[in-house]
């Protein structure tokens, strides 16, 4: 009887399937009809939103059964223009700001020591953790090209990841002296390092 049972279901099943294709037709019409719904909606739409007048839209030809006509052929698209090469820009020269007096090379050695630069740089030649800034007047003019020494030194205190020097290492030195010392002291500290022998 099991049998029976399971071969009756089988055949119902595919009783229903095979009229499931008897709708094919009636679906294949509801599928088109609501592509050209949707075609039309989306024509009508970008017309309004670019600024058109939706009057000038001609919905037969929207409507029309694609397979009717060939598709126009595309227009070809013209040739781009070359984009010329950027000219790289010269690096700018920090200017110091001017100062209402001389900057004091021996405030500049107090606040060397003060601001704890001694304890990683050497006033000679030696390498303590930074290089030793002896005959540092002779080298800094020379290290990045547009800048004087006192640009250099200036912006090695301000901003001491800019330049490194050869056999060293990024972030070693604070990034806090602009926030812990005045222009003024920047400036006497500069007059200090330059004055070193």
């Amino acid at each position: 009887m099991q049998p029976k049972l399971l071969t009756s279901r089988l055949h119902k099943s595919s009783e229903k399937n095979a009229g499931g294709r008897m709708f094919q037709p009636v679906r294949d019409m509801l599928l088109r009809s609501t592509n050209i719904f949707l075609v039309t909606s989306i024509v009508l739409i970008g017309t309004m939103a670019c600024g058109g007048d939706t009057d000038d839209v001609n919905l037969e030809t929207i409507t029309a059964d694609p397979t009717s006509s060939p598709a126009p052929e595309p227009t070809p698209s013209p040739e781009p223009t070359p984009t010329p090469e950027p000219t790289p820009a010269p690096e700018p020269t920090i200017t110091p700001v001017p100062l209402e007096v001389e900057p004091d090379a021996a405030n500049g050695e107090t606040l060397f020591t003060a601001q704890g630069c001694s304890s990683c740089h050497s006033t000679g030649t030696n390498t303590v953790v930074g290089p030793g800034l002896s005959g540092l007047s002779k080298r800094a003019g020379s290290r990045v090209p547009y800048q004087t020494e006192i640009e250099y030194v200036t912006k090695s205190i301000r901003s001491p990841n800019a330049f490194i020097v050869p056999d060293f290492f990024p972030d070693l030195m604070p990034t806090t002296f602009s926030a812990s010392m005045t222009e003024e002291e920047i400036a006497d500290v500069v007059a200090y390092l330059l004055e070193l022998p």
